[in-house]
């Protein structure tokens, strides 16, 4: 997007200098004379370039404001060589050493064509004043190069609506008034070009008047973010009081994200976890939105999947992630929406925008996330902002864990308790929450082969060792995308996303052969599998699991150690 606009801008720029172009040619007679009038006066044209050059070179700046210093040079050569001649001394740019993107020989060509046709339109317009009338000629010359300027820089590119560094700006461009002044009357050509030293002593004192009026705006601001800092280390403070006072844990996270919605300066507030059993998020609290708003997006969370994807480390802040405007598509239906203000540029908070802290719990894996939105500074989040957020969401795990007995309970509700899969209640939970996504994936349903034998052989508590280094193998076996689970005895299950049936079996074909070598305590195990895949063969759980079984029965009928599609079943009439 960035690299449209800056393109879209030197077309117009480029059309800019075709106008100039073309006016140029229209005033060539003047332009020829004025130009004649140069190459007759070659030292007074260098010294006046290597004045322009040096003005240009002579960096005033607050942020991303800078001072147009060329103006110094530029209105000199309009003074001895002609205001036509004067539009092209912002040649000097191109001698610029590039520190910056924009300072490439496309982003000097930019900043030429504004200069060229600042400077000119500020040359037509003082060509309207009579002749004998200097002091107005100038006034009128930087006033509007001033104007042309603040246009095609400040408003069109970024959007800065008119402030005190502009009034600045202003005041040094008439501040250069009564040295160009003492220029165009002057009596002859020596006395001229001595009198050339006062616009630049105009500019030296400007400098260090700019710049310790900088230091003391600079020294407010710093003030100013220093009591922000102690308002938010009082707010952290509050929070712990909050923590201490309330039993309720569900009243502690709601009061977390009242502190964060006030203390940080945030319209809205929502602290997310994430349920592993069901593979969805959990909406836990929120602050700032309607009951309605809440109510809708606890009926519509995403998966897990779909938040960690928004995890890219391109976006990541510290330990956060903050997401621009458009850079990802988004659900309307699982996001808020709240009141903005209209953004004015890059800075500005959009609509679109996603500020997500991750929640993590003692081990650094990320349990839930907090999301806030709407600064009521209408500001994008700082740094600084983002680690004092950030040891809220701490104290949000902390609370999560101590308060809830979060991993404890979580964890035994969803795995089974001798293999360390899921189990057979999470397995369905998310197949329904994949088929809830509409993508294609395959199910595989796998079973031991004769494992009674081994029960009966070898015993139980053998059986049970068995059951466990396969299942070892066969989470070791699979992508960390995909779902391994136990589903009862010594069946069990996995969900492939994204694969289809035929790799599916490719993949079963390579697990089949590993279970075969692996040989637990010395004793031979085989597996046989049987595949469905959604949605070419059923869009529901229960129906991929039913089907899956078949293709499986038909894998042990075949001689054990074999996987089989539910499609080819449907080939031999089964």
């Amino acid at each position: 997007m960035k690299k449209l606009k800056r393109r879209g801008e030197l077309f117009l720029l480029l059309g800019l200098l075709i106008i100039v172009g073309v006016w140029i040619y229209i005033q060539r007679v003047e332009f020829l004379a004025d130009l004649r009038y140069a190459l007759t006066h070659p030292y007074v044209t260098l010294l006046i370039f290597l004045i322009t050059y040096l003005a240009d070179r002579m960096t005033i700046a607050y942020g991303d404001f800078k001072l147009v210093t060329n103006v110094v040079g530029v209105m000199s050569a309009v003074m001895f060589l002609g205001w036509r001649i004067a539009s092209l001394f912002p040649v000097v740019v191109f001698l610029r050493p590039k520190q910056t993107e924009a300072e490439d020989i496309a982003g000097k060509l930019r900043i030429f064509s504004r200069y060229v046709f600042t400077y000119y339109v500020a040359g037509v317009f003082m060509s309207l004043v009579p002749h004998n009338m200097i002091w107005l000629r100038i006034i009128v010359y930087l006033v509007v190069a001033k104007l042309v300027n603040y246009l095609l820089v400040d408003f069109m590119v970024y959007g800065r609506p008119p402030n005190k560094l502009l009034l600045g700006e202003f005041a040094f461009f008439l501040g250069l008034t009564p040295s160009f002044i003492a220029i165009g009357y002057a009596t002859n050509l020596t006395l001229k070009t001595i009198y050339l030293s006062l616009p630049m002593i105009t500019l030296i004192a400007s400098n260090q008047t700019l710049r310790a009026m900088m230091l003391a705006w600079k020294e407010r601001e710093d003030r100013k973010r220093l009591e922000k800092v102690n308002n938010q280390l009082m707010n952290l403070l509050s929070m712990m009081r909050f923590i201490r006072a309330t039993v309720s844990p569900e009243k502690v996270l709601k009061d977390i994200a009242t502190v964060m919605g006030k203390g940080f300066g945030y319209k809205y507030v929502l602290v997310n976890l994430f349920d592993r059993n069901s593979g969805l998020v959990e909406r836990l609290a929120y602050y700032g939105m309607s009951e309605e708003d809440f109510k809708r997006l606890k009926e519509n969370p995403p998966t897990i999947e779909e938040v960690i994807a928004l995890f890219e480390d391109k976006f990541k802040v510290s330990k956060s992630y903050f997401i621009p405007e458009g850079e990802l598509p988004l659900d309307e239906s699982k996001v808020f929406f709240g009141e903005y203000d209209t953004p004015t540029d890059e800075t500005n908070w959009h609509p679109g925008d996603m500020f997500l802290v991750p929640i993590y719990d003692l081990d650094e894996n990320i349990i839930g996330y907090i999301s806030l939105d709407g600064p009521l500074s209408g500001k994008r989040p700082i740094i600084e902002d983002i680690r004092f957020i950030e040891i809220v969401a701490e104290i949000t795990g902390r609370v999560i864990q101590d308060s809830f007995k979060y991993l404890e309970t979580l964890e035994s509700s969803f795995l089974d308790a001798m293999t360390g899969l899921l189990n057979h209640a999470t397995f369905y939970t998310r197949l329904d929450s994949f088929i809830k996504l509409e993508k294609h994936f395959s199910i595989a349903m796998m079973d031991m082969d004769d494992f009674k034998r081994i029960n009966d052989q070898y015993g139980h508590r053998v059986g049970d060792s068995v059951l466990r280094a396969l299942a070892d193998f066969l989470k070791a076996s699979f992508r960390s995308d995909d779902v391994v689970a136990r589903y009862g005895g010594d069946e069990f299950s996995v969900i492939l996303p994204g694969v289809g049936a035929e790799k599916a079996k490719n993949i079963l074909e390579r697990v089949i052969k590993g279970v075969a070598e692996l040989k637990p305590l010395g004793i031979k195990t085989s597996i046989s599998a049987g595949i469905s895949h959604f949605p070419s063969d059923a869009t529901t759980s229960n129906e991929l699991v039913e089907k899956a079984d078949m293709a499986l029965y038909r894998a042990k009928r075949m001689g054990k150690g074999q996987v089989v599609l539910y499609r080819e079943l449907e080939s031999v009439g089964e």
